[in-house]
C-alpha cells in the first residue's frame, strides 16, 4: 500500500477505529475496531487515563490486524453534544484596488478573532465563500479588482476543557494526527449528493447523546446545529416511564423497539404499545426541534432535496416515515454517495468513521514535520493551500 490511514471516531458510546490502505487504483479497509468508551460520558471526560487507554487499545488492535505495519497518518473525528457552530462574515477594504494573498490572510485572522468564545476552542474553520464588492461570489479572490472583500466562514467550537484533554492524550500517546474533524463534516461529504446540496437538503446525524444536522442550499452550507439529545435520551425515557433501571431500559429498547407499528415482539412483561409510544414521542420531539429551527431560517417545507438520516440512533424502523410527516418533504436513510466501501458504507457502526476518511482525503492539509497538526491554530496559516480544495 502506498499510504495507510487510521481513522479514530471518538464517540461517547464507542471509540471506533478503521485502518484504510490506499494505492493509485483503489482503497481497502484493512482493519476495524470497536471499543466501549471508558472515561467519557455526555461529552465530559470523567477519567482521562481511562479514555486514553480506550484510544490506545483501539489503535493497537487495528495495528495487530494489519500485522503491526506502520500507520502513516491518523485522523480523529469528534462528536460533542455542546458543539457550537457559528456563521461569521467579515469585511476588508482593498487598499491597492486588487485583492492579494495578504488581504486574504488578514481577513482570515479577523474571522479567527471573531470566532473566539469564552470557554471554547476553535476546532475547525471552514471558508464558505468570498464576496467581492458585495455582489460577486468567487472561490479564489486573489488578483480580482475590488474595493471591498468579504469572507463568510463556518466556525466549529468545542468546550475548552474537553479539547485540552484530547490534545494531552494525543501528545502522551505520541500520535501522528494530521486532522481533527467534526463528525458532521464527514457525514455531509458522504450522504448529500450534488443534487441534494444544490436543490436544498438537510442531513441529520443521530448519535448516542447528540443529534447534529446541516442544511445545504445552492451547493453551500446554509446552517448547522447540534442538539444534546440522542440514543441515550430514549434509554432514560424508558427507564423513567417503565420504572426500570438504566441497563434494563437499554436492553428493552434494543430488543423491543419499533416505530409506528403495533406488531412488536410479544412479551409478558413489556407493554409493547406503551414502549413504542415512549420511543416515538422522543423521536418526534427531536425532529420537531429541528423543524422549528428550519422555520426560524425560513426553510421549513422548502428543501426539495429532502431529509437524509444517518447515525446509530436511526436504526429504528420507519424513522424516515416519521421524518417525512414532520418535515413535509421526502426523507430517506443515508447511503454512501461515494461508494467508498460496500462493506461499511451503510453500516451504522462504522459509516461515520469511513466518511471521516473520505473528508480527510479530500480536504486535509498534507503532513508536516510536526508530530501532529493543531488545526485550531494552524488553519488559517494554511488557507492559501486549502482554497483550491475547500471550494
Amino acid at each position: 500500500m502506498e499510504k495507510i490511514t487510521t481513522v479514530i471516531d471518538l464517540w461517547n458510546g464507542y471509540v471506533k477505529g478503521l485502518v484504510i490502505g490506499e494505492d493509485s487504483e483503489s482503497m481497502t479497509v484493512l482493519a476495524k475496531s470497536l471499543k466501549i468508551t471508558k472515561g467519557l460520558r455526555n461529552g465530559k471526560i470523567l477519567d482521562k487515563e481511562a479514555l486514553k487507554d480506550t484510544i490506545h487499545e483501539t489503535i493497537k488492535e487495528c495495528e495487530k490486524r494489519v500485522w503491526e505495519e506502520y500507520v502513516d497518518e491518523i485522523v480523529i473525528g469528534i462528536s460533542h453534544p455542546q458543539l457550537i457552530i457559528k456563521k461569521i462574515q467579515e469585511q476588508k477594504r482593498i487598499i491597492e484596488w486588487e485583492t492579494t494573498t495578504e488581504d486574504i490572510q488578514h481577513l482570515s485572522r479577523i474571522v479567527t478573532d471573531s470566532s473566539q468564545t469564552a470557554n471554547y476552542d476553535i476546532l475547525k474553520i471552514i471558508p464558505v465563500q468570498w464576496i467581492v464588492d458585495e455582489s460577486l461570489v468567487t472561490k479564489n479572490p486573489v488578483g480580482i479588482k475590488a474595493k471591498k472583500l468579504d469572507l463568510v466562514a463556518d466556525s466549529f467550537l468545542i468546550p475548552q476543557n474537553f479539547f485540552k484533554i484530547i490534545n494531552e492524550i494525543i501528545d502522551e500517546l505520541d500520535l501522528y494526527v494530521i486532522d481533527i474533524i467534526p463528525t458532521i463534516l464527514g457525514t455531509i461529504e458522504s450522504t448529500l449528493s450534488f443534487d441534494n446540496k444544490d436543490l436544498g437538503a438537510i442531513t441529520i446525524d443521530m448519535g448516542k447523546n447528540q443529534t447534529s444536522y446541516a442544511v445545504y442550499e445552492n451547493g453551500q452550507a446554509l446552517h448547522y446545529n447540534t442538539l444534546p439529545l440522542g440514543w441515550d435520551t430514549i434509554t432514560k425515557d424508558i427507564s423513567i416511564w417503565m420504572q426500570v433501571d438504566v441497563n434494563e431500559a437499554e436492553n428493552t429498547k434494543i430488543n423491543y423497539w419499533q416505530l409506528h407499528s403495533p406488531a412488536l415482539k410479544n412479551s409478558e412483561s413489556i407493554d409493547s404499545q406503551f414502549l413504542a409510544n415512549i420511543i416515538t414521542a422522543r423521536y418526534e420531539e427531536i425532529l420537531s426541534l429541528i423543524q422549528k429551527d428550519l422555520k426560524r431560517i425560513d426553510k421549513d417545507g422548502r428543501l426539495p432535496g429532502g431529509v437524509v438520516l444517518s447515525g446509530w440512533a436511526t436504526k429504528i424502523a420507519d424513522l424516515n416515515l416519521l421524518a417525512k410527516d414532520v418535515f413535509k418533504v421526502n426523507a430517506t436513510m443515508a447511503q454512501d454517495q461515494n461508494n467508498t466501501s460496500p462493506e461499511l458504507g451503510n453500516n451504522p457502526q462504522f459509516m461515520n468513521a469511513l466518511w471521516l476518511y473520505v473528508r480527510s482525503k479530500k480536504y486535509s492539509v498534507p503532513p508536516t514535520k510536526n508530530r501532529w497538526l493543531r488545526i485550531n491554530t494552524a488553519m488559517f496559516s494554511k488557507m492559501k493551500q486549502l482554497l483550491s480544495k475547500i471550494f
